[in-house]
């Protein structure tokens, strides 16, 4: 019973752990929030013309952050696990200390050194740390579980939003520049506090994250635990009747397999090693290595999809506040809406999470990608019936499109096994590149056609990527 009880509690520690390390992970669903004061303050404070760069911020995360998510299972054998998460922990929270200093002085300096950290931090942390979580759960439950484990970053937004509008707008100014399809904060109460919200927010996120460190524990680390209490292990442990029974002529490969599914098994070096061997094999028979993973068709077609659904996620997060600012002269009634976006990702998180499971792979991402596309197009219409319905709408959208990179990890380990969960999923994520090109297209379309045509290019993208589902997947 004590060792059952201590594995129970190392589970649910280090499941608590890689929640509070990736409380940082969440600018995207923060950054409507937080890009509101930030351009108020490139705009009017910095005497320049190299604009905002919004998405350019987020895109250059994902390039460094792919890039960085390949090489990861490489990267934490040479250095170990803990000083790789540990170098992920102090990119993360450097990138808003540094944030005070490069806002002050140059858009441009701030916007890839932004990107720059949140990247590397972001490409070390998020399958490296998830190894800690998923190895103490069952595998008939990894959506559930990665979509539970993920939720940190919306968590850690809840946190965020609240603290950036009651720091900077405590007194609910609103937007008294107009500039383009976007208006702006000048009110000297405002935008004084920018540069000092993104240290306040950098030392904050690293509390949460160095006690998630603290928190995650190796299922390796702790089976030394497997020899104490006199030789007996609960759940799959050892005693003397099987001992006896191994006394009377049955080997140690036919008592171990007679006894592997949700019996015991002696405790002796033979057996264990059997054990392991046996486990090994029945965790390999779907798992395929990356270049294995590449020679197939539902690779392209997971990979194209994903692609293309990305920049839905940049789109709500990025611009959702500066588009209901046209029609509702509230700040922190915005702000509201955007505190309560987390609420919204955590709940579609845990629950598509949990639906995975138990459906199949190609006919989710088909009834998902449908959903994003309808969604997107419709986002639009919201604010011109009510506030409300703007509210509805956002939390909606944001809901689903916050989801899509979880729910792509999730259908690459169910496809593609756990084994090399770390390498496939890093593979996979190499598609959010695309944001490097269609972001700048977003920006385009916003500037020269309006708002109108975002929504309609993210729907369209998305209708994309469900036949690439439907014809490859």
């Amino acid at each position: 019973m004590k060792l059952k009880s201590m594995e129970s509690f190392y589970k649910w520690s280090s499941i608590v752990g890689v929640i509070l390390i990736l409380f940082p992970e969440g600018p995207a669903y923060y950054w409507g929030n937080l890009y509101v004061y930030y351009s108020s303050y490139i705009l009017n404070r910095l005497d320049t013309d190299d604009g905002v760069y919004a998405p350019w911020i987020l895109a250059i995360k994902k390039f460094v952050s792919a890039i960085l998510a390949v090489s990861a299972a490489s990267i934490q054998k040479y250095i170990g696990n803990r000083v790789c998460i540990f170098i992920g922990i102090a990119c993360m929270c450097a990138n808003n200390i540094v944030a005070y200093y490069t806002i002050q002085n140059s858009s441009v300096l701030f916007t890839v050194l932004y990107g720059l950290l949140y990247g590397i931090g972001t490409g070390l942390l998020i399958n490296t740390v998830m190894d800690f979580a998923l190895q103490w759960v069952d595998k008939k439950k990894t959506g559930f579980y990665i979509a539970f484990c993920r939720c940190g970053k919306f968590f850690g937004s809840i946190v965020a939003n609240q603290y950036i509008v009651e720091y900077v707008n405590p007194d609910n100014f609103t937007p008294d520049t107009e500039k383009g399809p976007t208006s702006s904060f000048s009110q000297k109460e405002i935008l004084d506090r920018v540069p000092s919200m993104f240290l306040y927010l950098g030392l904050g996120f690293f509390f949460f994250e160095f006690t998630g460190l603290l928190l995650v524990k190796s299922k390796k680390d702790s089976k030394p635990l497997a020899t104490q209490n006199n030789g007996i292990e609960e759940n799959g442990g050892y005693n003397s009747i099987e001992a006896k029974e191994m006394e009377n002529g049955e080997t140690s490969r036919e008592f171990t397999e007679h006894r592997l599914n949700g019996n015991t098994v002696p405790h002796t070096p033979s057996s264990l090693t059997v054990v392991v061997e046996v486990e090994e094999e029945k965790e390999d028979i779907k798992s395929y290595t990356v270049i294995e993973m590449l020679k197939t068709s539902k690779f392209y077609g997971l990979f194209i999809a994903f692609t293309l659904s990305f920049i839905t996620d940049l789109v709500i997060n990025n611009y959702y506040k500066s588009f209901g600012q046209i029609w509702i002269e509230d700040d922190h009634f915005l702000a509201m809406v955007g505190t309560f976006i987390p609420v919204a990702n955590i709940i579609a998180s845990i629950i598509l999470g949990k639906f995975m499971d138990r459906v199949r792979v190609k006919s989710f991402l088909v009834f998902f990608s449908a959903a994003l596309a309808l969604v997107s197009m419709a986002y639009y219409f919201t604010p011109f019936v009510n506030k409300w319905l703007f509210v509805i709408g956002t939390w909606l959208f944001s809901s689903l499109s916050s989801v899509i990179l979880t729910v792509y990890n999730i259908a690459t380990i169910q496809v593609f096994g756990r084994k090399h969960q770390t390498s496939n999923v890093g593979v996979m994520q190499v598609s959010a590149l695309g944001d490097l090109v269609f972001s700048p297209v977003v920006e385009a379309i916003l500037l020269q056609l309006g708002w109108f045509y975002v929504f309609m290019f993210t729907c369209i993208l998305n209708i994309l990527a469900l036949l690439f589902i439907v014809v490859l997947a």
